[in-house]
């Protein structure tokens, strides 16, 4: 007597979908603690590469399971880039290799939904790693990137955007071609210090040529909410990219 199509599926998949998620999320979860520096807190880049490796041998199983644990693990995950150091309150030299991992990781490059994006001038980068222009370009060949969280610094919103080359500025408002993107956030980082108050550096921000000009550009772009509506936000459960622990730990878990 032929099986029934369910008695022939694996068992995996005859759990409810659910219980799948529960275990894809327990095989995709890398522990942190041998990919931490000794006496301290922060991750060597051996930690994204872990993450990668996890997720994508999941993906390489069948195509129902690379179909529901990509689908969950991108809808939650956010690659961070960020090239400047201070606000950090560690000068971390390993703030580099990451992002080269990042940018050449044809599974992200597929997959990819969320990226928060530390600006920085060009003079903030060594020269052997990857420059925040070449991040754009790399923004722009992602294939389903749906959230930009782009970040402004103290230094940035002080000197504001005039100081930039021609050059960056241009790089900077290709942003606005990018498409698919349903929520583009911008964002102040202060150092503590720098402009006192909540309120001053809301003030500054909003005042801001460079924070002006990307809202001029990114208004036609992103879809328009209906007047007192909600923004669309969701849970960030993994975070890809920068291993600074404390710059992770001012991140919003939501966007």
């Amino acid at each position: 007597m032929p099986s029934s199509p369910q008695t022939s599926k694996p068992l995996l998949f005859r759990l409810p979908l659910e219980v799948r998620l529960m275990i894809y999320r327990h095989a995709w979860k890398v522990d942190p603690k041998p990919h931490t520096i000794k006496g301290s807190r922060q991750l060597m880049e051996s930690y994204l590469k872990q993450q990668l490796t996890a997720i994508g041998r999941l993906g390489a199983i069948c195509q129902q399971m690379r179909t529901e644990a990509f689908d969950e693990y991108f809808h939650h995950a956010q690659a961070y880039l960020r090239w400047a150091t201070y606000g950090s309150g560690s000068r971390t030299l390993h703030n580099r290799s990451y992002k080269e991992l990042l940018l050449s990781s044809p599974l992200l490059m597929a997959h990819l939904r969320h990226v928060s994006f530390h600006w920085a001038g060009e003079n903030a980068h060594r020269k052997k790693e990857v420059s925040p222009t070449q991040a754009v370009l790399w923004l722009h060949c992602l294939k389903q990137l749906r959230t930009l969280d782009l970040v402004i610094s103290h230094v940035d919103l002080e000197y504001s955007y005039p100081r930039y080359s021609y050059k960056q500025k241009q790089v900077l408002l290709s942003l606005a071609n990018l498409r698919g993107l349903k929520k583009v956030t911008i964002k102040h980082e202060d150092n503590g210090s720098w402009l006192g108050n909540p309120e001053n550096s809301s003030s500054r921000l909003h005042n801001c040529d460079l924070c002006r000009k990307f809202k001029e550009e990114f208004e036609n772009l992103v879809m328009t909410l209906p007047k007192d509506a909600e923004p669309p936000c969701q849970a960030i459960k993994e975070h890809l990219g920068c291993l600074n622990p404390r710059w992770i730990k001012t991140k919003s878990d939501r966007i």
